[in-house]
C-alpha cells in the first residue's frame, strides 16, 4: 500500500461570497492534489482553494463534493478553473444547464436504502462505515 500525504489549505470564510486564503500547509509541488469541500455553491471556495494550489505547484487538480449546490456563477468558474474532474454525491437534483463536461457524479441510493433497512429492522447504521 502506498502512503499518501496530506496538505491543508488555511481558509478562512469572510462573509457568503468572500474567501481569504493563506499558505498551503504541507508540500504539493509536482503532485495531483484532490480538493474535498462539504458543498460548493457560489464556488468562491473551490474557486480560491485551485488557484492556491496552482500557486504553490500542484500539478493536477481534482475537486469532490458531497452537496453540489452550484449557483449560476459556480457553473461559470468551474468551467474556467484548471481542474481535472469534478465529483460530486446526487445529494440534489442538478439540471443539465449546469453539468459540466468534468462533473461526475456518485450515487448515494443504494447506501441510503440500506441505511434506512437498518434502521427499521434494528441493525448498525454505523456498521456500514467501518
Amino acid at each position: 500500500m502506498t502512503a499518501l500525504s496530506m496538505a491543508i489549505i488555511d481558509t478562512r470564510r469572510i462573509s457568503d461570497t468572500d474567501v481569504e486564503q493563506g499558505l498551503v500547509v504541507g508540500d504539493v509541488k509536482g503532485k495531483d492534489a484532490i480538493i474535498f469541500d462539504d458543498e460548493i455553491s457560489t464556488g468562491t471556495t473551490i474557486m480560491t482553494s485551485v488557484e492556491t494550489l496552482e500557486k504553490a505547484g500542484a500539478r493536477k487538480i481534482y475537486v469532490a463534493t458531497t452537496h453540489p449546490a452550484l449557483s449560476e456563477p459556480a457553473v461559470k468558474d468551474l468551467k474556467r478553473l484548471r481542474v481535472e474532474e469534478v465529483v460530486a454525491t446526487n445529494t440534489v437534483q442538478v439540471p443539465n444547464k449546469k453539468k459540466l463536461a468534468h462533473l461526475k457524479f456518485l450515487s448515494l441510493g443504494t447506501l441510503r436504502a440500506e441505511a434506512i433497512k437498518r434502521i427499521h429492522s434494528g441493525e448498525s447504521v454505523g456498521a456500514l462505515f467501518t
